[in-house]
């Protein structure tokens, strides 16, 4: 590479190559010494150069496996977005892209090999949503490649498509019945990791991670009241941790009332948990530790009187309750979807619902979790009647 010099001084070598200029329009020059042979120099120079050409951001080389790109672009994204948004893009990396595609030259990455991965994807049997979040998180990637990188003249992605026929839903969200929810109670009694959590979704519809930071200092049993005001998410931080963070929304800090049914529920659990030994603290940070008694009062922790943990004490573990929800057929928004269906059918206002759910907007509410039971359609021709009667 022409642009890129060396030359001596002393007893080791330096690179030199033009930065573009100034403000006062003098050249800028960038030079770095200390290497001990002109080699060296040389080739720091050249990775030197080539970051220059690409921003600054990182590239040492104009011809990258897609899989050393994706990993730059991870950590270029990390401070614009949500943690649990971050563990999320690197599984879909390391586990949905890198396999396939990642040893792919990224400059040799052709939008029929995109199509052969989404094919792959969906030959697994993934949903659709969750191969189209895959394809979005490579579309953005191969966005910063073109510009600021300018690693590659245009995106291959944009012309691949998801395979039409792919599940909507790989485990369909379904109403849970009352008789269905007696069941779990019985599955997962009282103590069982997953008691109050599935106790909770149910009467309430709130998000896993909202119901998994709740603290007892929550809870008003005098109000019969929840206050919603946090979460527990998975972070990386060398490895994964649990941390408890903001709300997902500025509108998901909300207060629900709770029925009788579920206040018992949790007046019990409180009961439980006076006889346990393990406490859960936080750091400076908000990562999330369990310890015995007397480790637990060591400095720089602050004590978290969380309501939902596994029967010893310790903070719960998210992976655990989708698991035992998967092998019941339901996941957690299957709990979203019955309060929401459960308070439409009821007649409640959709704004009211979705304040209740912790939505911006009703027609989340109405669009994404009510099912169209026989319970709505009867309430649909019951209000038809009404009104035509009133008509005449």
């Amino acid at each position: 590479m022409a642009k890129v010099r060396t030359r001596k001084r002393g007893k080791t070598y330096s690179y030199i190559f033009e930065a573009g200029k100034k403000p006062d329009g003098k050249r800028k020059v960038v030079e770095k010494g200390g290497f001990p042979t002109a080699d060296e120099a040389y080739i720091a120079g050249v990775e030197a150069y080539t970051d220059f050409r690409h921003g600054n951001i990182g590239v040492t080389s104009e011809r990258m496996p897609l899989a050393d790109f994706l990993e730059l672009y991870l950590k270029r994204v990390a401070k614009d977005i949500r943690p649990n948004t971050l563990i999320n893009y690197e599984k879909k990396i390391r586990i949905r892209i890198s396999p396939y595609i990642g040893d792919i030259i990224l400059q040799e990455l052709r939008p029929a090999e995109i199509d052969q991965w989404l094919q792959k994807l969906y030959n697994e049997g993934l949903s659709k949503g969750y191969i189209s979040s895959c394809r979005s998180l490579l579309k953005a990637a191969l966005d910063y490649a073109v510009y600021p990188c300018e690693l590659i003249q245009s995106n291959a992605c944009i012309y691949a498509k998801v395979p039409k026929n792919a599940p909507t839903q790989v485990i369909e969200r379904k109403v849970i019945s009352p008789q269905q929810f007696d069941q779990l109670m019985k599955t997962f009694p009282l103590g069982d990791l997953l008691h109050i959590p599935v106790a909770i979704m149910y009467h309430t519809g709130m998000r896993l991670g909202e119901v998994l930071g709740l603290t007892w200092e929550d809870i008003d049993f005098a109000e019969k009241s929840i206050s919603i005001n946090k979460q527990l998410i998975y972070q990386l931080s060398g490895k994964v941790h649990l941390r408890i963070t903001r709300t997902k929304t500025e509108q998901s800090k909300r207060k629900i009332y709770a029925n009788d049914e579920l206040m018992a529920e949790l007046a019990a659990e409180r009961n439980r948990q006076a006889g346990l030994h393990v406490i859960n603290v936080l750091d400076k940070d908000g990562f999330c530790y369990s310890f015995s008694d007397e480790l637990a009062r060591r400095p720089g922790f602050t004590k978290i009187n969380l309501v939902c943990v596994y029967p010893d004490g310790r903070a719960p573990s998210r992976h655990m309750i989708t698991s035992k929800l998967h092998a019941q057929g339901i996941n957690s928004h299957s709990f979203r979807h019955t309060q929401a269906t459960k308070l439409i059918s009821a007649g409640i206002q959709p704004m009211t619902a979705a304040r209740r759910l912790g939505h911006s907007k009703p027609g989340t509410t109405i669009n994404v979790y009510t099912h169209d039971s026989e319970t709505l359609q009867k309430s649909a021709v019951s209000i038809l009647d009404q009104q035509e009667r009133r008509a005449f």
